[in-house]
Order: C-alpha cells, then sequence, then structure tokens
C-alpha cells in the first residue's frame, strides 16, 4: 500500500486507500464501480463535495493508521464533520485529485530484484 499526503489547515497529512477504505467504498458505493459517479456526485455538486469529504476521512483515518502501525509519528486526523467546515464547493476539482492520485499510488506495483547468484562472476577476456 502507498501513502500520500495532503495538506489541511498547513499540515502535511498522510492518505491511504487501504483495503479498509474499499470495503467501506463497497458498503456505501455498492462496490468500486460506482466510486468515480460517487466522486461526480452523478451530477449533483452538492453530492459529489459530500462524497469526496467522506471518502477523505476514510483514507485520512487509513493513513493515520498506517503511520501508527508503521511506527511514524502520526496526527490525528480531522473527522469529516470537521472536514466539512474545511472545504467548500471551489476546493471540489483539487480534493477530487488529491483523491484519485492517492488511490492510483495504492495501485502501482514495485518490484525489488535480487542479483542473480552469479551476478558478480565475470568472466576474464580470451586472448584470440
Amino acid at each position: 500500500m502507498k501513502r500520500v499526503t495532503i495538506p489541511i489547515r498547513g499540515k502535511e497529512m498522510p492518505l491511504c486507500f487501504s483495503l479498509r477504505v474499499i470495503k467501506a467504498c463497497g458498503d456505501r458505493f455498492g462496490g468500486l464501480e460506482g466510486l468515480d459517479g460517487a466522486l461526480s456526485g452523478n451530477g449533483d455538486v452538492i453530492q459529489a463535495l459530500c462524497n469526496c469529504t467522506w471518502l477523505l476521512a476514510q483514507m485520512l483515518d487509513a493513513g493515520y493508521r498506517y503511520d501508527k502501525e508503521n511506527g511514524v509519528e502520526a496526527v490525528k486526523p480531522p473527522d469529516e464533520d470537521v472536514l466539512l467546515d474545511t472545504f467548500g464547493l471551489d476546493d471540489l476539482n483539487d480534493l477530487r485529485h488529491s483523491l484519485m492520485t492517492a488511490m492510483s499510488a495504492s495501485n502501482e506495483r514495485t518490484v525489488e530484484a535480487e542479483p542473480g547468484k552469479n551476478a558478480e562472476t565475470t568472466q576474464e577476456p580470451r586472448e584470440t
């Protein structure tokens, strides 16, 4: 799982798109298939802002849990009620972009390869 940050009230807050968040989205939106429509509010701007704020609260909580679990100094994030007083309609596009960035980051895969057994072996040049 990847961790990204978003500035909220002058502090960088961690976001994670954890399995807990995915499950909560499934419960609320009927699956991840409905997430895109939910974040756009299916044409209802106020519903879009409410859905984005709800998802942000879920992802902030996941980021907080992730940091605590990994020994990073964790600051308790604002809850959904506080977030509703933090953002306005003018923040919707930036908020949606931050959420999508965090979700995309969680889908990226990192592959670490170890050198093979003979990786340090070099062949000596032959004389011809």
